[in-house]
């Protein structure tokens, strides 16, 4: 990747950081069922990573 795009990607992504992105209901509206948190899905899927 040339400097100046590595460069302008890199500002992006530091200007995002800051901004959170907006919640959207698309995982309701595909599922039917609200979205869960990280927190959520690691508790329902904890036993997949016990050895």
């Amino acid at each position: 990747m040339p400097p100046p795009a590595a460069d302008l990607l890199l500002d992006q992504l530091a200007a995002a950081q800051d901004t959170p992105a907006p919640v959207l209901p698309t995982v309701e509206q595909v599922t039917g069922h609200p979205a869960r948190t990280y927190a959520e899905w690691v508790a329902h899927h904890s036993a997949s990573f016990s050895v």
